[in-house]
């Protein structure tokens, strides 16, 4: 069996336990759960405001940009519910909705502005983040990313957050 991730897997880890080996460690999970996600919902505009943020104690949780989103969501709920157990996990016990109090749109640049408190990324997280950009198959995520690489080079130029 393959490893499904093999483009993170072959990103060097600059520090072996760091906080970013932990972030690109996060970033595979969500990106296999809105693959799977997006197979099963298999309609652009659900997958447009919807986002797998966990899947715990065999619950799927997912993040909705709106409360009609929500409802949407929660209309549809069994039947995804289903077809995620047949599919993906058997012993899926339900899907938990929240509402997020910040649209999907929104990049981790917009996140990261100035002024916001920020510490210089090192330039070697600077080049694994830029590598995780270019393996990324989700392109939200993907966009977010070379975002937050542009934004955090700017900083790191400017000497904001130093």
């Amino acid at each position: 069996m393959t490893k499904p991730y093999k483009k993170f897997h072959q990103i060097k880890h600059p520090h072996k336990n760091s906080a970013l080996t932990a972030l690109l460690d996060q970033l595979k999970t969500l990106d296999h759960l809105n693959k799977q996600w997006q197979s099963i919902v298999n309609n652009e505009q659900l997958i447009a405001h919807t986002r797998p943020v966990s899947q715990q104690n065999n619950r799927l949780v997912i993040a909705v940009d709106s409360p009609a989103w929500a409802s949407k969501l929660h209309y549809q709920s069994s039947d995804l519910l289903a077809q995620w157990r047949q599919q993906i996990n058997p012993a899926l016990s339900g899907i938990d909705v929240m509402v997020t109090a910040t649209p999907f749109k929104d990049s981790i640049a917009d996140i990261a502005s100035p002024s916001r408190a920020l510490s210089p990324l090192s330039l070697e997280n600077i080049s694994a983040l830029t590598q995780l950009a270019k393996s990324v198959s989700n392109p939200q995520l993907k966009k977010a990313l070379s975002d937050f690489v542009a934004t955090a080079s700017q900083h790191r130029k400017s000497g904001i957050g130093a």
